[in-house]
């Protein structure tokens, strides 16, 4: 089986490698080859000792009622986009209640994150909340958008004017001190 967003375990090694790595995972690259070595190898031994099939089944339509529950309360949740979907459902089915409400409502206190664990910018999620989009349009939109905005802010900061403003701004704060 091809090591791509679809995989069975591609969940699993795409956290491992964002925490260890600090990586971005999109549907094509999820993860650096040892990563997905140890999720494989983690996941074998738990299956042999558990005596379980060696490729569990995928629920790719599976929605979690209780984070459905706990984003329209109001609680502070993290949420896979279907979830994020059915909680703007049933807060539009409300008495009185707009998409646009509904919208501003759920981004005070939910994460919402694509298939792989990225949390979608929510304007990007404004954009992708009203069309159709498969798991793996919106997994590649959100990590070319987390990548640009890594890349913008590495360069930012390593800018020749920004480094001079800061060692000006420091050597007026320590002439300030001195006098």
């Amino acid at each position: 089986m091809h090591r791509i967003g679809s995989h069975p375990f591609s969940e699993a090694a795409a956290y491992m490698c964002r925490e260890t790595h600090a990586h971005i995972p999109s549907w094509n690259d999820v993860a650096c080859s040892d990563c997905w070595n140890r999720v494989i190898e983690h996941d074998a031994q738990v299956a042999r000792e558990l005596d379980l099939p060696a490729t569990p089944p995928r629920d790719t339509d599976y929605v979690d009622p209780v984070a459905v529950d706990r984003a329209i309360t109001g609680s502070p949740v993290v949420v896979t986009f279907r979830e994020w979907r059915r909680a703007m459902w049933r807060l539009s089915c409300r008495s009185n209640w707009t998409d646009r409400r509904a919208f501003a409502y759920l981004t005070g206190h939910v994460v919402v994150t694509c298939r792989l664990g990225n949390p979608i910018p929510f304007d990007l999620l404004l954009t992708v909340t009203h069309r159709p989009c498969s798991a793996r349009q919106l997994c590649d939109l959100v990590s070319r958008r987390l990548r640009a905005r890594r890349r913008a802010a590495s360069r930012a900061s390593s800018a020749p004017h920004a480094r001079h403003g800061s060692v000006l701004r420091a050597q007026r704060s320590i002439s300030a001190d001195a006098a």
